[in-house]
């Protein structure tokens, strides 16, 4: 059996090489130009992806890994078609489905019959089914459930964990019927190191990661409100939740200026489109109050710092996302949101992944919005002109940052 995996960035090229070195030939389509010319010429096109590099080596040097070149060849020629692909926003901030309905309208055109079409990622409650599934009818003259497969399995990885996340957490997958789910199930559990469980409808599978993120959503929108709170009556937020975790089975989240993530504001948009109901009543509803929430903190978290520090224009800010880099394609992503915040006051905004090695003394303000970047890690003393920090994932101790000359602000 051969499969085709089609995707645009590192977890679909990983998701290849992992399905190569264990279970058939794989095709790999749609990846930028300079990836896929990378696989052509035997290279790992995402060096930075761990444990990927070794991986790819492997299944290029036999031909197990190849490059494709024409879509709908690589499907016609491959029992299983995988499409790696979270639902992207649009400009306005709906659901995006340009790219996932071109992929699917190439993938028809190559579909035979006995194959089957597998959708990682997080999509919209219904779309699998009632979206693609007609789609792939229409363009191969094919039946849904009869003639090809049908699969849907909620996708966790990120780019820069792929097969660590690929350990974590068990694997769901549904499909459109009993036996091509026991199919999906039994090849995920081939390469998937990890449990595979299956669900029992698309439509469930499809909820489960957009039931997440809003469980996700409500948890840190309480935390900036407690974190508000807490500012009132002068409480250490960061000592206060320290004490709390010793407390409480149920964790609830450190305030946070990138709030759920990118996937998270997806997946709660999603739910919006599929909730009962005119907007309003969303608006009103307990996940429509926790998304203005966390929508406002990065301007709310903002005002303190211009408060305590002094107007942000004409300022040199130092932004450490970690590994989360802001987009110019898709300003929904929480880093470009707090970028274009920083252009909107008059700062100038440098946004590195990891502390620079030199210029550090250019920097008025750092914002670090890493909860993985520690006090010691920050070497603070290395920024002489820093006079306040703004630490965006409250991950930093607010007395030792003052302890040393700068004053602290946290969502």
């Amino acid at each position: 059996m051969s499969v085709c995996v089609v995707g645009r960035d590192s977890i679909a090229a990983t998701f290849a090489a992992a399905i190569a070195s264990k279970v058939a030939p794989v095709v790999l389509c749609g990846c930028p130009q300079e990836a896929m010319a990378a696989i052509a010429a035997q290279r790992c096109p995402y060096p930075d992806e761990p444990e990927l590099g070794p991986l790819m080596a492997d299944v290029l040097a036999d031909g197990r890994l190849r490059a494709g070149t024409s879509l709908d060849a690589a499907v016609a020629g491959s029992r299983l078609t995988i499409v790696v692909a979270s639902m992207a926003l649009d400009e306005s901030g709906k659901p995006d489905y340009r790219w996932l309905d071109q992929t699917t309208a190439q993938i028809a055109g190559g579909l035979k019959r006995g194959a089957a079409v597998l959708y990682d990622g997080v999509l919209g409650i219904g779309d699998t089914r009632q979206r693609f599934g007609p789609m792939l009818e229409r363009g191969s003259g094919l039946r849904m459930g009869e003639d090809f497969g049908l699969a849907f399995s909620p996708g966790k990885s990120r780019p820069g964990h792929v097969l660590f996340d690929l350990r974590l957490r068990p694997k769901l997958v549904a499909a459109v019927n009993d036996k091509v789910r026991a199919e999906a199930m039994a090849f995920l559990q081939i390469w998937v190191e990890t449990a595979v469980m299956g669900v029992d409808s698309l439509e469930t599978a499809e909820s489960v990661p957009l039931m997440e993120a809003a469980a996700r959503r409500v948890n840190e929108a309480l935390a900036l409100e407690l974190a508000e709170l807490a500012r009132s009556h002068g409480i250490d937020m960061h000592a206060a939740q320290a004490a709390l975790d010793t407390q409480t089975a149920f964790p609830v989240s450190s305030p946070a200026l990138m709030a759920n993530g990118s996937d998270g504001i997806v997946a709660t948009r999603l739910l919006e489109a599929a909730s009962p109901g005119t907007g309003e009543a969303f608006a009103t509803s307990l996940l429509g109050v926790s998304q203005r929430i966390c929508d406002g903190a990065i301007a709310q978290a903002l005002n303190r710092l211009e408060a305590l520090g002094g107007a942000l224009a004409g300022r040199e800010v130092l932004v450490l996302p970690g590994d989360a880099h802001p987009d110019d394609h898709d300003p929904w992503q929480p880093p470009a949101q707090l970028v274009a915040e920083l252009q909107r006051r008059g700062a100038v905004p440098r946004v590195a992944a990891r502390l620079p090695d030199r210029g550090r003394e250019v920097f008025e303000v750092v914002i670090a919005v890493d909860p993985r970047l520690h006090f010691a890690a920050l070497e603070l003393e290395t920024f002489p002109r820093c006079r306040v920090l703004l630490d965006g994932a409250s991950a930093l101790s607010p007395r030792r940052v003052e302890a040393a000359g700068i004053r602290h602000v946290a969502p």
